[in-house]
């Protein structure tokens, strides 16, 4: 399939503009709300799923600190309909295995 892509438009593929932005707000309530140190690092991705058992959207939020598993928060939201609460609601889930040892990737 070929994709005819003008370099001149500003959204070639069709992309939500809102998207960096709200991935930016999502960092921020997630180190907030979690009271993470600055070199603590927050990534957030958005999934999607096609079985029927599966929300259609699903943001995850993977939060990496020196010496410490990685902790995986799940929002089943796209990024864009995400607001504060939502990342509060989600980060008190994890907030105790986040400081504890051992792995804390599991689902909530």
């Amino acid at each position: 399939m070929k994709l005819n892509l003008n370099p001149l438009q500003r959204n070639p593929l069709g992309r939500n503009p809102r998207i960096p932005a709200a991935t930016a707000a999502i960092k921020d309530w997630t180190r907030t709300a979690l009271r993470l140190e600055d070199e603590a690092v927050i990534s957030v991705n958005e999934l999607s799923c096609s079985k029927p058992d599966c929300p259609p959207r699903e943001t995850v939020v993977l939060i990496l600190r020196s010496g410490a598993p990685a902790t995986r928060i799940s929002i089943h939201k796209a990024i864009v309909d995400i607001c504060e609460r939502d990342v509060i609601d989600a980060s008190l889930n994890r907030a105790d295995t986040l400081h504890a040892k051992g792995p804390s990737d599991a689902a909530p």
